[in-house]
Parts: structure tokens; C-alpha cells; sequence
């Protein structure tokens, strides 16, 4: 496994295009999206991963996807807020 593929590398590497053809979507946004946010849905995994074999491109599992998963940023609206100070805590 290479555990240094991220989401974008995996989009690169299998296609904008041929990705949006594939999962049925007339243009690239929603898939250019997935590469953006760094994350594509689990449900298209399993598609992901036999079209991925099926066009010649080595490296891209369920482990791969996992991996490339947890590397991805998290948008800043899912982020912890941290607490706010409490007045009189250091007095």
C-alpha cells in the first residue's frame, strides 16, 4: 500500500473526466469537487477500486482509499472550536 496517495493523486491518477463518465455525471465538478475536499463518498469505493484495475492502475484499494482518507484535510466548519477562555480562571 502507499500510504502517501492522497485523494488528488488518486482522482490524477485515474482522470477527471474518465471518473465523472464513469459514476454517470455529465460534467467534472462533482468529481472535481471529491479532489478538492479530499474525500470521495464510500459508496462509489467499491466502483473506484474495479475501475481503477480494470483501466491498468496499480495501487488503488480499499486500503489506499482509507489511507488517503485520513490524510485529508478537515474543512474548516468540522474543525473544534476551542473553548473560550473562562474570566477569572488565572486571576
Amino acid at each position: 500500500m502507499d500510504s502517501h496517495r492522497t485523494v488528488a493523486d488518486i482522482i490524477s491518477s485515474l482522470g477527471i473526466s474518465a471518473l465523472a463518465r464513469e459514476f454517470g455525471h455529465e460534467n467534472v465538478s462533482t468529481v472535481s469537487s471529491w479532489k478538492l475536499r479530499g474525500s470521495i463518498p464510500v459508496v462509489h469505493w467499491p466502483r473506484l477500486v474495479e475501475f481503477a484495475a480494470e483501466n491498468g492502475v496499480a495501487g488503488i484499494s480499499y486500503e489506499t482509499l482509507v489511507e488517503a482518507r485520513t490524510q485529508a484535510p478537515v474543512p474548516h466548519n468540522l474543525r473544534p472550536i476551542a473553548p473560550a477562555p473562562q474570566y477569572g480562571e488565572d486571576e
